[in-house]
């Protein structure tokens, strides 16, 4: 602890009232309990010289630092770079992204700005008792640091006494940036919710996997045709399934196949024979000059059905007979309504003619050889036969990924006209999808549908009018009258067993497409040749779906396959949960949109604080670089090292105004009293005070050294 002690011989100054009295000062003042000083004065004026410009450079550091980070923040805005930094939107991070944010900026904000001022405010003290001013003037400066509240006030008192307006302005120009940057800093970035779209790929199912031909519950799906949802499936056309991804937007590309029908007439198809044998109905027709035959279990109301293929012949290789699960075959169609092309006519014949419809006739009966008994005698309606080629087109579509739809439906036929059927040359069948469609008939359960039309065998002597009118039935032929070519084909169109009281029933396939075509329902007297290519090929896409897609639940299923109760909406098809279904997948890729947070930097607090850190830098260096006075010194005695002063704490206050003994002589504490005492000129290096505003000046002298 040491006090400054003056000798009993030294004169003091007093003031009374706003008048000072300036008495005699001994030369020296002498500082107790002071250490010695470490090094000669000028060693100690250089070591703090080099102090100060390293805090300079420091403080101009800082600043400029504070300044490049604005602009290169400008080249981030002009192309947005900061939107790359994204975050999904979840509960948390809804809560903490905005509030994180925020945060650090305001956090940068507070500490940068904290050291600008801390740096800046020290260099401009040491600057300003470096300069040759007032007391008044650094009171009013150290005065304008304390806040931008100060500051205000220290320049309004320059008013009223103008000690240092300018250097007091730029302080409080300095702290109201800061308070500019205060504000701009943490309004600079800030998160924004958007929709971001991703490309993801996924797995798909594919259409054009291959399947089983004995997958006999997907025929009797038809039934259920409009009850189900048919992902995957669009009139003729099946593709391949996109699963459902949350946020999918846009459209994915998958590969489809589409079936094209194309039924031809059978010219040569006339009447061969109708005996009546046994007790299933059947018929035969000669399909062409080579005496080819057909059986054709008969129709018993207005509908078109269908038959399979068997006992082929292939020509590409004679000696090995083939049927419709190895070879390819056409789908033969038996219609009880005429089928006309676009123009309205009929199928061709081989001798110009039309093509007439057998009309119903009654047969002789047939004795029982079993109980010397007539056997049931039928009739047969008219009937128009086709023949049916299948062809299924692999291409690719577009769908959507939200809806799993396709963009476009597969084009409708609206005109056909007639061709002749013709086998071709190879048999071989080159796609296996081919094979269900082929066997649509003998694969399509007869149980799936209903009908309460019974039909009764009666003795042909029992047969009345209204009886002959209604369904109709033709008794199978003897075994002899079979025909044995080689290249026989016999078509199978109907299972059914005779009995006194029988149901006879349709398969899946014949009512889907039956019903398809409205025939029995609107009474149809015709059906167009491009509406029977167009239902057909629907009933084989579905097939191919429901083969695909669906399992059937084995309470329903026997095991070859038929359904044991017919599927109906009081009893609808069940998919299975435990059986999978044949299936093959693929990849394509989707856009999903994700709703998620970016990072956006705002233009107008960017401009803010660009412009305020350049005037920063500016003022900063304004502030301490302050030139030396060029005055001369007035001081008699030794320089004091009032330029190590930086801050203006109490006891640099107390030190200095030791060494000011005539600011202690003021009477009055007020603030006016003391600023006008300090009106005098502070030496750089020395403490001689040179009294402004008086005609004379009063000087004085002292010595402190402070390591």
């Amino acid at each position: 602890m040491f006090r400054p002690q003056r000798p009993a011989s030294a004169s003091t100054t007093r003031a009374r009232g706003d008048t000072f009295v300036l008495e005699e000062v001994s030369e020296t003042t002498v500082l107790t309990d002071q250490p010695q000083a470490r090094g000669t004065v000028p060693q100690k004026h250089a070591a703090e010289a080099r102090h100060h410009w390293r805090d300079a450079a420091l403080c101009i550091l800082l600043h400029v630092l504070l300044l490049l980070v604005h602009v290169a923040l400008l080249v981030v805005f002009s192309r947005h770079y900061e939107h790359a930094a994204t975050l999904s939107i979840t509960h948390a991070s809804t809560t903490w992204a905005p509030l994180v944010v925020g945060t650090i900026q305001q956090a940068f904000a507070t500490i940068y700005t904290a050291a600008l001022v801390l740096v800046t405010q020290r260099l401009a003290l040491r600057a300003a008792l470096r300069t040759r001013q007032t007391l008044t003037a650094v009171h009013d400066k150290n005065a304008a640091w304390l806040g931008l509240g100060s500051a205000l006030g220290a320049l309004w008192q320059q008013t009223k006494v103008r000690a240092a307006p300018g250097g007091v302005a730029l302080v409080a120009f300095y702290l109201a940036c800061v308070f500019m940057l205060h504000i701009s800093v943490p309004g600079l970035f800030h998160v924004v919710p958007y929709n971001a779209s991703a490309l993801q790929t996924v797995r798909t199912r594919l259409a054009r996997a291959n399947y089983t031909a004995n997958m006999v519950s997907a025929y009797d799906g038809l039934l259920s045709y409009n009850q189900i949802n048919k992902i995957g499936l669009l009139d003729s056309m099946v593709y391949d399934v996109v699963p459902q991804v949350p946020g999918a937007s846009g459209n994915a590309t998958v590969n489809a196949a589409v079936y094209d029908v194309q039924c031809m007439a059978l010219p040569n198809v006339v009447i061969y024979g109708m005996p009546s044998a046994g007790t299933t109905p059947e018929s035969f027709f000669n399909l062409d000059a080579t005496g080819a035959v057909a059986v054709l279990k008969l129709p018993y109301y207005q509908a078109v059905y269908s038959g399979y293929v068997y006992n082929i012949t292939n020509p590409a290789n004679n000696s090995k007979p083939c049927d419709q699960t190895n070879c390819w075959a056409p789908l033969i169609l038996a219609s009880t309504v005429p089928i006309i092309d676009s123009s309205g006519a009929p199928p061709p014949t081989s001798s110009g003619n039309p093509w007439t419809n057998w009309q119903a006739a009654a047969l002789q009966s047939v004795p029982d050889p079993d109980d010397n008994t007539l056997w049931y005698t039928a009739m047969m309606t008219a009937v128009q036969m086709v023949a049916c080629s299948v062809d299924i087109h692999d291409i690719q579509i577009n769908v959507s990924a939200a809806t799993l739809q396709p963009l476009e439906s597969p084009p409708v036929p609206t005109e056909a006209t007639w061709t002749s059927f013709a086998w071709p040359g190879d048999l071989t069948r080159t796609d296996s999808r081919l094979l269900a469609a082929q066997n649509a008939p003998s694969l399509s359960p007869a149980s799936g549908h209903q009908n309460t039309i019974r039909t009764t065998y009666a003795p042909i002597s029992n047969l009345n009018a209204s009886q002959i009118a209604g369904p109709v039935f033709v008794a199978r032929p003897e075994g002899s009258f079979f025909p044995t070519p080689a290249d026989q084909l016999e078509l199978q169109i109907l299972e059914s067993n005779a009995s006194a009281q029988v149901l006879l029933l349709p398969t899946a396939f014949d009512s889907f497409v039956t019903a398809d075509l409205g025939i029995a329902a609107q009474n149809r007297t015709s059906v167009s040749l491009a509406e029977l290519n167009h239902s057909v090929a629907k009933a084989l896409a579905a097939v191919h779906w429901y083969g695909q897609s669906l399992g059937y639940s084995s309470s329903q299923v026997l095991d070859d396959g038929q359904l044991q109760s017919p599927v109906s909406v009081a009893n609808p098809l069940i998919i299975s949960a435990s059986q999978s279904p044949i299936t093959e997948y693929g990849e394509t890729v989707v856009t999903v949109v994700e709703a998620r947070y970016y990072l956006n930097l705002s233009l107008t607090p960017l401009i803010v604080g660009t412009a305020g850190s350049a005037v920063l830098l500016l003022v900063a260096i304004a502030l301490i670089l302050s030139p030396p006075s060029s005055r001369p010194s007035l001081s008699r005695g030794p320089a004091i090292d009032r330029a190590g002063i930086d801050s203006a704490g109490i006891l640099q206050i107390t030190w200095l105004l030791g060494n000011e003994p005539h600011i202690a002589a003021v009477g009055s504490p007020r603030l006016g009293a003391l600023r006008t005492a300090g009106m005098f000129e502070l030496n750089a290096g020395g403490g001689g005070p040179e009294k402004v505003g008086g005609k004379g000046r009063d000087v004085y002298s002292e010595v402190a050294y402070l390591d």
